[in-house]
């Protein structure tokens, strides 16, 4: 979950408010916190059934293409920590027990306000003042957590589009300005970035390029290159649906597509390159053979379900193309940073390219 509601401490409840549901607001706040305790036991129990599956090759395969809404936790978890411990990968089995160690510290926290089963109780105001007696004036309202915008096409590009206009505006006030101006930009603009970090995705970028295109077409009949160059697209896509690509742009000559693993984004490209002979031998009736390029990177991107690739501008975008131009003919290229989130690291190599001040390493099939 990636923001926790905060819960307006400063608003005067009586047993009587009701909600939307007709339900009293004391029942609305323990069905709440029952449901987000129910939805922390269920997260723990599929990261026990993650690591659990390591063990089961069957079952291994069943869930390898089961969306995973835990997976940002568990990438971020092999990040920071030790991603495998004698070839097992025991991020599954952090997770469980930070998420198991989150609830238990979540039930102490609300232990002196909760009724039945861990619910929280909600003071009767009756009891709090004698009858008649004026009502202390309510603490000033915390601020309020930053939302999920639920915006969709042009209306999330035009939110977008604002708050960047607005980050700018304020980094010049704060240029020029000092004291309080320059302290109340500052926190305009912390507030307008948290907003649009509030609406990032983890998102893996497989960049793909054919070596040497033009040269290529030299010679050939127009109707041996079109066929050879849509069947080339036809296979690459049908393997990237295979791992789950979300969404994809081709050039003539290439493809930038995004998957929500980056896992899957390396699977494809390794796909591609073991194919690849398969393919020139059987897929095309060009004299020259196909050689690829491909860059893979992976990153918190900002990224609209309805929003087009074109339409986006991210620096992990940036280094999955800057990785593709850098790689050998048939090669995979990879920053070091983002191999190291991957569960099979098997067959890469140092590479010579510090491509974008990053390290990386490269994949032959």
């Amino acid at each position: 979950m990636r923001h926790a509601g905060r819960w307006g401490a400063g608003a005067t409840m009586s047993q009587n408010n009701v909600g939307d549901s007709g339900l009293p607001a004391h029942g609305c706040f323990i069905l709440g916190i029952r449901l987000l305790y129910l939805a922390m036991m269920a997260g723990a129990a599929t990261c026990l059934a993650l690591f659990g599956v390591q063990f089961a090759a069957p079952l291994q395969e069943a869930v390898g293409g089961v969306y995973n809404p835990l997976q940002p936790l568990l990438a971020l978890l092999r990040d920071a920590t030790v991603p495998e411990i004698g070839g097992v990968d025991v991020a599954p089995l952090i997770g469980a027990a930070l998420i198991i160690y989150a609830r238990y510290v979540l039930a102490l926290w609300l232990a002196p306000h909760s009724g039945e089963n861990g619910g929280a109780r909600v003071p009767d105001a009756s009891r709090a003042q004698p009858v008649g007696a004026t009502a202390a004036p309510a603490a000033s309202a915390p601020m309020k957590p930053v939302a999920r915008w639920g915006l969709t096409g042009a209306a999330a590009k035009k939110r977008r589009m604002e708050l960047l206009r607005e980050i700018a505006r304020q980094k010049r006030i704060v240029e020029k300005s000092t004291g309080e101006e320059r302290e109340a930009a500052i926190a305009a603009i912390r507030s307008h970035q948290a907003e649009l970090q509030a609406q990032e995705k983890s998102l893996a970028f497989m960049a793909l390029d054919v070596v040497g295109s033009t040269k290529m077409k030299v010679s050939e009949k127009p109707l041996i290159i079109e066929h050879a160059f849509l069947a080339f697209r036809e296979w690459v896509e049908s393997i990237m649906r295979q791992h789950g690509v979300w969404k994809s742009s081709w050039t003539p000559d290439g493809v930038m597509a995004a998957f929500p693993d980056v896992n899957e984004a390396v699977a494809a490209a390794q796909e591609v390159l073991e194919g690849l002979p398969k393919f020139n031998k059987e897929g095309h009736e060009m004299s020259v053979p196909f050689q690829v390029r491909l860059g893979v990177s992976q990153g918190n991107v900002i990224f609209d379900d309805d929003a087009r690739m074109d339409e986006v501008s991210h620096q992990v975008i940036d280094l999955a193309g800057h990785l593709q131009k850098y790689a050998s003919p048939d090669t995979l290229l990879m920053a070091k940073h983002d191999y190291a989130k991957l569960r099979d690291r098997k067959g890469f190599r140092t590479a010579s390219q510090n491509v974008d001040g990053y390290e990386t390493l490269e994949w032959k099939a």
